[in-house]
């Protein structure tokens, strides 16, 4: 299914404040509420990230491909694989 360029960008939005919120309150969950150490914190956060990860992907990777890391939108855009303007947005 291909679908528009609104619905795609939406995706990429949601995703990427989705991860923003993962990482920022797994750290403070562990840091400032659990009182865990800063390696503990780290880890914490690793491991939350990598789960909400691989919903993100699994759930919008369909949808927009997943491009919450610029650098992978700057790959896709190198080899021709995404339009210019396309990753711009």
């Amino acid at each position: 299914m291909d679908y528009t360029l609104s619905r795609r960008l939406t995706a990429e939005l949601l995703g990427s404040l989705f991860l923003t919120m993962t990482a920022i309150s797994a750290t403070i969950l562990g840091y400032n509420v659990l009182g865990a150490s800063i390696p503990l914190t780290v880890f914490m956060d690793a491991i939350a990230v990598g789960f909400i990860l691989f919903v993100l992907i699994e759930v919008l990777g369909p949808i927009s491909g997943a491009h919450f890391n610029p650098a992978v939108t700057l790959s896709f855009m190198a080899a021709k694989s995404m339009k210019a303007h396309e990753g711009l947005l």
